[in-house]
């Protein structure tokens, strides 16, 4: 019989490339194998973050508690094979284990999983009891044979989800699995499934194993996910606001890799710049941020109500409710439209006049870090896009394509990081640094849009931004 080792994450070390090793190794342990194990060495769900580093370089440290360090192995004490037979064992608390052959009895399990004193665990697909103690002897444990809720852990249906709280002084779990001659429906190592952490959405099933991307603890997920914990408001167009086949906006995608908490604050077809078109010019970059910093909506109320996209309702309704000095970073991704919409890009005279695109990208900045210098502000060039022509069968792309001001719309990308500059604010290359061009647009961005991408496209934009907002902060 195999045994597969519960690694422990050490709270030194958490580099990205060994939890990939490790979680490959996971995988292969599993194959033939009729013990159960955990493993937190990997979690499914999250994206891997690119940033690797070490516990020093946190700057707002978390607390952990340690965990036992060592390498353990949990197998059941009987033979699967030859049908269970009739070795039959029961653990006491004093660690010894004693033999039994009576129809309804126990197994037990031949080592410990380490768990911390005072933290509440979850299991399912269980019927028996357990028995905590202080180290891996094992000797001076406690039976528990009740869960939280004072429910009998050997009574009940098999799917109940048991929660259990260690004591303090204990260190170290076992069990006691009830075995009854129908174990197929009940205690069958290869149907019990043990879950090492709490509260498991979604949930990914492995041989003998059940694991999710929630499952992490919060110290754990302030080391693996750096924006955890933090706030990001992302002010936009349709590239941020639109979702995808999967009903996810480009700012789920972004929480998804950083664990940070993404408002999108995009309303589509909007500008950076202000121009004279109905209701979109109150919902510009500029008049938006106007209505934040004033807490006066008239306006945009009346704009939406106008515009009547059903979607807009509710996405100005979290601009409202958000409180921008509660915020860490703030996005502003703009451009697309500056750029359809033929709005020049800059007044040298009046550097701030929001019907050019740099005056308004000026006037926004000033607008928002005066009102509120807590800020991280973050801007993000217009993507690469392309134009397709169903009748000729031909393709424009952004470094030919110009518009009425005899424009191109790299001319727009730099036009921003110009301006970044300006503040000494940290420029997303959206252009250039998602991967997307000529030869692989079609992949990422419909051919019949040529703007707005698909799930991959934006997939692919929020591994990037958000890889690129965790290596900023």
């Amino acid at each position: 019989m195999n045994k597969m080792p519960l690694n422990i994450l050490s709270t030194k070390k958490f580099p990205v490339k060994a939890l990939l090793v490790l979680f490959v190794l996971l995988s292969l342990t599993f194959q033939n194998n009729y013990c159960f194990a955990i493993s937190i060495d990997e979690i499914a769900g999250l994206s891997p973050v690119a940033k690797s580093g070490s516990y020093e370089d946190l700057t707002d440290k978390p607390t952990v508690k340690t965990i036992p360090q060592e390498s353990v192995s949990v197998d059941l004490m009987a033979t699967y094979t030859a049908g269970w037979s009739d070795l039959k064992n029961y653990r006491q608390a004093d660690g010894s284990v004693i033999q039994t052959n009576s129809t309804a009895d126990y197994i037990t399990s031949l080592g410990g999983i380490p768990v911390i004193a005072g933290t509440t665990y979850t299991f399912s697909h269980f019927k028996g009891n357990v028995i905590v103690f202080p180290n891996n002897t094992p000797s001076g444990g406690k039976i528990i044979q009740n869960d939280d809720n004072g429910l009998s852990l050997a009574s009940g249906s098999i799917s109940t989800i048991r929660t259990l709280t260690i004591p303090e002084g204990y260190s170290y779990i076992y069990f006691n699995v009830l075995y009854l001659k129908d174990y197929n429906t009940y205690c069958k190592p290869d149907y019990f499934k043990y879950t090492y952490m709490r509260n498991l959405n979604p949930v990914i099933t492995m041989p003998y194993l059940q694991l999710s991307a929630e499952n992490l603890t919060k110290d754990i997920k302030n080391i693996a996910l750096p924006l955890y914990g933090k706030k990001i408001a992302c002010f936009g167009d349709s590239i941020f606001q639109k979702t995808d086949t999967n009903n996810k906006t480009l700012g789920d995608y972004i929480s998804s890799r950083t664990g940070a908490t993404v408002y999108n604050c995009a309303l589509g077809g909007t500008k950076c710049s202000y121009d004279a078109l109905q209701y979109y010019s109150d919902l510009s970059f500029t008049k938006l941020i106007d209505a934040v910093v004033s807490n006066t909506w008239t306006k945009q109320d009346a704009a939406v109500a106008g515009i009547g996209n059903s979607e807009f309702s509710p996405i100005l309704q979290r601009v409202k409710s958000i409180d921008l000095s509660k915020v860490d970073i703030v996005t502003i991704a703009y451009g697309t439209n500056d750029f359809t919409g033929n709005m020049a890009l800059d007044d040298k005279s009046h550097g701030n006049d929001i019907k050019y695109y740099k005056g308004a990208l000026r006037y926004g900045i000033n607008a928002l870090l005066t009102a509120y210098p807590n800020l991280n502000i973050v801007l993000i060039t217009p993507y690469f896009r392309f134009w397709y022509n169903a009748q000729t069968k031909t393709y424009t792309y952004p470094d030919t394509k110009t518009n009425t001001p005899h424009l191109l719309l790299t001319d727009y990308v730099t036009a921003m990081k110009e301006v970044a500059a300006e503040y000494n604010l940290p420029c997303i290359d959206g252009y250039k640094d998602m991967g997307i061009n000529a030869l692989n647009c079609t992949y990422y961005i419909p051919q019949a849009d040529g703007t707005h991408h698909n799930a991959y496209g934006k997939q692919l934009l929020g591994s990037r931004i958000g890889g690129m907002l965790e290596g900023l902060f």
